[in-house]
């Protein structure tokens, strides 16, 4: 038995060693190959200007500024978008060809090199001279396309996808991004629209967004941070007008809306201001333009709606925000009644005024309310006919050791044919007016929490 299992172990780790050196056999002939066919001997980040050329069209010049930033500088001035640039010297870096066509061609024309269909020129640090390649016809079988590098006769054959790369237009050239920064970084927000028509200037304090003009105002944090995300992925659709003489004529004049934002960098605080001007004809889009920027773009409707906000739709309209799954712990006062209950292995239990089952269809009821209630009026200054002087019920809750503000409900009222309630958050003094269907259920269960006691009677037979 012992022989047979060290026999087996030494077939085993002779069949590994085997699979694992020809592995390493396969690999290196690749590499070698690799090595071998390679284009060019430099790193994507040593490149530091690249000329696209179409056949029959004007030449686009990209220059490297600084470690990352590319700017286009011809045929217009302005910033590149990084992520094509970065896909063209990756490519150069990686370019190789996969065999020999033709070492001296007498017709490179047959090859569609006529002179060319698309010619890539570039410099690159360390390298006093530039270089060159062109790319020619696509082949008749397969997925190849003929390539050539200036100052060498052959004809070589490479990946088609070398041509998708360097075959852009003008507009996948340029940045669309017009806020170029990360969420996380803003630290100001101004704007001004058709819903706002009074500038609101908005600051991020200790992680929470406060408001200029009223900083105790509770505003809804994620309803700022959608302002802010909608402006960071805001993109230019097109361009119009590359050194506009007159701004009437796109309504950017007097301008619909503005939004100014300002970040934090490494170097200090950056910003930037963005006019959204007239929509644009037979397009879903409107004109804009950046403060940095000269050139009118047009952007997408919906983001333009999406940006029309008040310091109304910002503001808080929940009185608390919580997960009634996760609570722990309540405390619920009526004018008669004070009760007391724990939540164990997802069942609510009376522990005040006695520790009984609780009536859990009432809880329920109570604080779903609660959770889904949003205020269609909100203020600060309390009036005697909300009630919350003297309210129907106050609620206390707790998630573990995390205790919330205490929640007060004053007087009902009808509106729009619904019941209504006030409710005050104590810990921020917001007075909301909510629609509360069950508030009247829930009123008289309070009357009595404990869950009624089983009946039992005789059994029959």
């Amino acid at each position: 038995m012992t022989r047979r299992i060290v026999f087996a172990v030494t077939v085993l780790s002779l069949l590994i060693a085997y699979i694992f050196a020809d592995r390493w056999w396969e690999k290196r002939k690749e590499d070698k190959k690799t090595k071998e066919t390679k284009l060019f001997d430099l790193k994507a980040d040593d490149v530091e200007e690249i000329t696209v050329q179409m056949a029959g069209k004007d030449e686009k010049v990209l220059v490297k500024e600084g470690e990352k930033t590319w700017k286009l500088i011809k045929p217009v001035t302005d910033l590149a978008d990084e992520a094509t640039v970065r896909s063209m010297t990756s490519k150069i870096e990686e370019l190789n060809f996969e065999r020999v066509i033709d070492e001296a061609p007498s017709d490179p024309s047959s090859y569609g090199f006529n002179p060319f269909v698309v010619r890539v020129a570039f410099k690159a640090k360390g390298k006093p001279e530039p270089k060159e390649f062109q790319i020619g016809e696509k082949t008749q079988v397969g997925y190849n396309q003929y390539l050539r590098v200036t100052g060498s006769p052959r004809i070589l054959l490479t990946s088609s996808s070398v041509k998708s790369v360097y075959d852009r237009d003008l507009l996948s050239l340029r940045a669309k991004e017009v806020v170029r920064a990360e969420r996380d970084t803003i630290q100001r927000l101004e704007f001004m629209n058709p819903k706002s028509p009074k500038p609101v200037v908005l600051r991020r304090t200790n992680e929470k967004w406060v408001a200029d003009a009223d900083p105790i105002l509770d505003l809804d944090q994620e309803s700022v941070k959608n302002v802010v995300r909608d402006l960071v992925n805001l993109r230019i659709r097109d361009f119009d007008d590359e050194a506009p003489k007159n701004l009437k004529k796109f309504g950017l004049v007097k301008a619909a809306a503005a939004y100014s934002v300002e970040w934090s960098t490494a170097s200090g605080v950056a910003s930037e201001t963005v006019l959204f001007g007239d929509k644009v004809k037979d397009k879903d889009r409107f004109y804009a333009k950046q403060g940095s920027r000269a050139t009118v773009f047009e952007v997408d409707k919906y983001t333009f709606d999406n940006l029309n906000k008040s310091l109304d739709d910002l503001k808080e309209k929940h009185p608390l925000r919580f997960n009634r799954f996760d609570l722990t712990a309540l405390e619920v006062d009526t004018p008669s009644k004070s009760y007391a209950l724990e939540k164990v292995d997802g069942v609510w239990t009376l522990t005040k005024p006695e520790k009984t089952q609780a009536r859990a269809e009432v809880i329920s009821d109570l604080l779903i309310l609660l959770e889904d209630a949003e205020g269609k009026a909100i203020t600060k200054t309390e009036k005697s006919e909300y009630g919350l002087s003297a309210p129907q019920i106050r609620v206390r809750m707790k998630e573990k050791e995390k205790s919330h503000p205490q929640i007060t409900i004053g007087n009902m009222i009808l509106k729009d044919g619904k019941d209504h309630v006030y409710i005050r958050n104590d810990g921020t003094g917001m007075i909301y007016l909510s629609a509360a269907p069950r508030i009247k259920e829930i009123l008289r269960g309070l009357e009595d929490l404990k869950a009624p006691e089983e009946k039992t009677g005789p059994k029959s037979n």
